[in-house]
C-alpha cells in the first residue's frame, strides 16, 4: 500500500506540484489556498484513472508552526465534500475543500490513503470520558459520575476502577504517582453508549475499617478502559 504524501508550505507555491498517476492511483493538485491567523483553507483537485468511492479514500491533514505539529485530523473524502458517491470517469476532477486549524501556521501536510489503510484509519472509535464526579459521605461513600462517549464509535465493555487514594499528611494528590488502595475493577456489562451519548453511573464504596495514621484515604473512581 502506497501512501501519497505531499508536504506543502503556506509561504510558497509548492502546492502547485502534481503527483503522477505512475506513483499511485490518484493525481491531485492544490488549486487554491488561503491562510489567516487561525486556519489554512485549501482546495484539492483529485482524480484517478480508476473507479473509486469517496467513502474509501481518506485525507489526513496536519497543521505545523515552525516545525511543531499544532493540529491533526483525518476524514473521508465523503465527509469533506458532504457526499457519498462513486467517481466513474478519469476525466472528472473532484474538488475537495480542507480547513486546517491552528494559530499562525507556517506549513501543512496532506496525506491521502485508500483501500484497507483508509478503512482502518476511518474505523469508528469510541472515546470514553468520566465527567461530573460527585462523592457524598455518609455511612458509606456514594459516588455518581457521567460516562460520556466523545468518540465516533459505540462505547461498550468499559471498565471502571473503584478505590481509595492514599494521600500522605500535608500532601496533595500527585497524578504521576498515585497509589490505588485495593482497587476493584467494575465491568459495565450490557451498557452501550452511542457517539455523543452519556449515562449516569453510581457506586457505593464502604468506608475502610483499618484507619492508618500519617495521611488519609480519599475515595476515587477512574476509567480503566
Amino acid at each position: 500500500m502506497v501512501i501519497c504524501q505531499l508536504i506543502l508550505s503556506s509561504c510558497s507555491f509548492a502546492a502547485s506540484k502534481v503527483i503522477s498517476p505512475d506513483e499511485n492511483p490518484f493525481q491531485f493538485t492544490i488549486i487554491n489556498e488561503a491562510y489567516s491567523d487561525d486556519a489554512i483553507h485549501a482546495v484539492i483537485s483529485l482524480k484517478s484513472e480508476k473507479r473509486w468511492s469517496t467513502e474509501d479514500v481518506a485525507v489526513s491533514y496536519t497543521g505545523v508552526r515552525d516545525g511543531e505539529i499544532i493540529s491533526q485530523n483525518i476524514e473521508s473524502v465523503a465527509n469533506l465534500i458532504n457526499k457519498k458517491t462513486i467517481v466513474e470517469s478519469s476525466s472528472d476532477s473532484l474538488y475537495v475543500p480542507i480547513t486546517i486549524t491552528g494559530e499562525k501556521l507556517t506549513d501543512y501536510q496532506i496525506t491521502f490513503l485508500w483501500g484497507h489503510s483508509a478503512r482502518e484509519k476511518l474505523k469508528p472509535v469510541p472515546k470514553p470520558i468520566l465527567k461530573d464526579i460527585q462523592i457524598t459521605e455518609g455511612q458509606n461513600y456514594e459516588i455518581i459520575a457521567k460516562l460520556v462517549n466523545e468518540g465516533t464509535g459505540i462505547l461498550e465493555n468499559s471498565v471502571i476502577g473503584v478505590s481509595f487514594l492514599w494521600i500522605p499528611e500535608g500532601k496533595t494528590v500527585d497524578l504521576d504517582s498515585l497509589v490505588y488502595e485495593n482497587e476493584e475493577e467494575v465491568p459495565l456489562e450490557g451498557m452501550a453508549i452511542e457517539p455523543g451519548g452519556e449515562k449516569i453511573i453510581k457506586f457505593t464504596l464502604p468506608k475502610p475499617t483499618n484507619i492508618r495514621e500519617g495521611g488519609k484515604l480519599k475515595p476515587n473512581i477512574r476509567l480503566i478502559k
